[in-house]
């Protein structure tokens, strides 16, 4: 069960990783300002806020599996089909959406 243990905590790691990552992007959209009147400016904001809400699911999946995994590495009493169903459960939380790039938006 240490290989459990050791996947949950390298997910958990990918979680910090994705948390730096969001402060960068954070960090490099404070200087844009007032988008009015500028639709590349206005298109980047809408690329930020996409972008946000994406790695901030991101970040959340990787604790939610990240502690599943760790939890099935301590926890011996865990059968295969609970931790199957704690993974649809997962699954079912964090529903991937549609792609969406490239499409123009009525521009």
């Amino acid at each position: 069960m240490k290989a459990w243990s050791q996947a949950g905590e390298g997910v958990n790691g990918l979680k910090a990783d994705i948390g730096q990552g969001l402060r960068k992007l954070e960090e490099g959209q404070s200087g844009v300002g007032d988008t009015s009147g500028c639709q590349s400016a206005v298109a980047q904001k809408e690329l930020y806020d996409s972008w946000k809400s994406y790695v901030g699911k991101l970040s959340g999946r990787c604790g939610t599996v990240g502690g599943l995994l760790e939890r099935a590495g301590r926890d011996l009493a865990m059968t295969d089909q609970a931790i199957e169903d704690e993974f649809a459960k997962v699954r079912a939380q964090y529903q991937d959406t549609e792609a969406v790039g490239g499409q123009a938006k009525g521009r």
